[in-house]
């Protein structure tokens, strides 16, 4: 189980999702003995606002874990 209270570490969190998303698609049905995922979002209207906005704010920053920088307030 993974808890993340701030839109960085959201941000990460979904950035390793997709990498995982992609690794099972690789795996072409080939699922036996892959553990499911279970990803459940308290409050997504509001959550996917801070993220449209974190990401908003972020579009000029290189394509690196944004998580890892302190979350600034746009102007």
């Amino acid at each position: 189980m993974t808890h993340r209270g701030n839109v960085a570490g959201i941000h990460d969190t979904l950035v390793g999702l997709a990498t995982e998303l992609k690794r099972r698609i690789a795996l072409d049905g080939d699922l036996d003995g892959v553990p499911r995922l279970m990803v459940v979002i308290d409050r997504a209207d509001d959550t996917l606002r801070h993220l449209a906005r974190y990401w908003e704010c972020r579009a000029h920053e290189p394509e690196i874990s944004r998580g890892t920088r302190r979350p600034r307030s746009c102007s």
